[in-house]
């Protein structure tokens, strides 16, 4: 089994936090990529640990943080 850890990602519910601005801007100030991630970036990490693709790959984490932990 495998799990994806995602970064901070800019949906409705991150959207919804008072300090939102204060959140992606300093994100976007910090993260090697500049910007928050999509969920569309995170389906797609799902996606591939769902193929063919990952068949030798197992009890991992693929942390999808936009390059926050480099």
């Amino acid at each position: 089994m495998n799990a994806v850890a995602p970064g901070l990602v800019d949906s409705a519910a991150v959207r919804a936090l008072r300090h939102y601005g204060k959140i992606k801007a300093s994100a976007e100030a910090s993260l090697p990529i500049a910007q928050l991630g999509a969920p569309e970036d995170v389906a797609l990490a799902i996606a591939f640990l769902s193929s063919e693709h990952e068949r030798y790959i197992t009890g991992d984490v693929l942390h999808v943080p936009g390059g926050r932990y480099v």
